[in-house]
């Protein structure tokens, strides 16, 4: 993959220009590569996104409305309503509901 050879490469310049660091310094770097530089994905599950929309509805009312600020039958209609009248389509990846989530 580009995109991970190419920050792997960034790390392994950047160490190169830190050759002469204590165990302070090497720890700083260390944290800074590890926030800044060296990223996980947010979802590492393919469906994770259409496991939370699942758990959003039919899970507790409550939680359904402090996260999408609606109750799950508003919300759900809300996505009739948009697949219907405006055509939104889900693709291979995402669905509606999660689009709209």
């Amino acid at each position: 993959m580009v995109f991970r050879n190419s920050r792997k490469q960034i790390v392994q310049l950047f160490w190169q220009m830190v050759d002469d660091t204590d165990e302070d310094d090497s720890q700083l770097i260390n944290e800074y590569i590890t926030m800044n530089i060296v990223k996980q994905p947010l979802c590492a599950h393919p469906n994770r996104g259409r496991q939370f929309v699942e758990e959003l509805i039919h899970g507790h009312p409550d939680q359904c409305h402090f996260l999408v600020r609606m109750r799950p039958k508003v919300f759900l209609e809300l996505c009739d309503t948009i697949e219907k009248k405006y055509k939104m389509r889900s693709s291979h990846n995402v669905t509606v509901k999660e689009s709209v989530a």
